[in-house]
């Protein structure tokens, strides 16, 4: 698992060498580009290189396993791939499940890496271009944002008007229970975000931008919104209908426990074994 392990797969000769990168990483780095904004300019470089370094290893490679179709695409361009599986992730849902406790009114939340462009991305996106329209409309909505690794630009964003950062919490699933909606108002980034599942498991209304669905098996039970206006409206809707909000949340758990189970992805990785001679 992960690019480092390519040399020392490399090397070995006494069993089947097969790569789960989970996501392809050419791709990753050209979607943070952002032409308006010279400092992301440096990421086609890193591009590249991540696309020679896959090259290299392709020939000793016997199947690369990755977690969505757009992946599976992208590594057979970039990296030349020609044996690569579709494994979607899991959710181990017994413990992201849903939480007694207690709703605040007009409250979202995201929770992610806050070291990571993507997350970063998303995140500056909707506290700048969708946040200050909710506020109008709601003067008391509160927005959380969890997770590890929170450098200036991540606390920057907590002193927006109703921001509120837990930085390095050990367990995040009370404090996403307390809110009613999830947002993963992605723009950029790749494989499937694991958030959408860990949301649909504690039965919580999500929404998110079609990016956000990238990967997903059948239809996710969720509220899709690309503009601020649309974002705005759409959190609007669900803030306003508590009832529409839960069965929201009932819909995506019961997706999420058809759908996306390890058990599942397991078998789908046996069959890919199974299928194919070694090299």
């Amino acid at each position: 698992m992960g690019p480092d392990i390519l040399p020392y797969m490399a090397g070995t000769t006494t069993a089947r060498r097969v790569w789960y990168a989970g996501d392809e990483w050419v791709s990753h780095y050209c979607s943070i580009v952002d032409v308006s904004q010279p400092r992301t300019w440096t990421n086609l470089g890193t591009a590249a290189i991540w696309g020679l370094y896959e090259r290299a290893f392709m020939p000793l490679i016997e199947r690369v396993w990755v977690v969505s179709q757009f992946e599976e695409r992208a590594m057979r361009r970039w990296a030349g791939a020609t044996r690569v599986d579709t494994l979607a992730n899991g959710v181990d849902a017994d413990y992201y499940a849903p939480q007694p406790v207690a709703e605040r009114k007009h409250a979202a939340v995201f929770w992610g890496r806050l070291d990571f462009s993507p997350n970063l991305q998303a995140l500056s996106w909707f506290c700048h271009d969708v946040w200050p329209r909710l506020r109008e409309r709601f003067p008391d909505a509160s927005f959380t944002i969890i997770g590890f690794g929170a450098g200036e630009e991540a606390r920057t964003l907590a002193a927006v008007p109703g921001v509120t950062l837990l930085a390095d919490l050990p367990d995040l699933r009370a404090a996403v229970a307390a809110n009613g909606v999830v947002v993963m108002p992605f723009r950029s980034g790749g494989g499937i975000k694991n958030k959408v599942l860990e949301a649909a498991g504690m039965a919580k209304a999500i929404v998110c931008t079609p990016l956000a669905c990238s990967g997903l098996r059948g239809t996710p039970p969720v509220i899709t919104a690309t503009r601020p206006q649309e974002w705005a409206d759409a959190l609007t809707r669900i803030w306003t209908d508590v009832s529409a909000q839960r069965q929201l949340g009932l819909d995506a758990r019961r997706w999420v426990l058809a759908e996306h189970s390890w058990r599942r992805t397991a078998a789908d990785a046996i069959a890919s074994l199974a299928d194919a001679p070694a090299l």
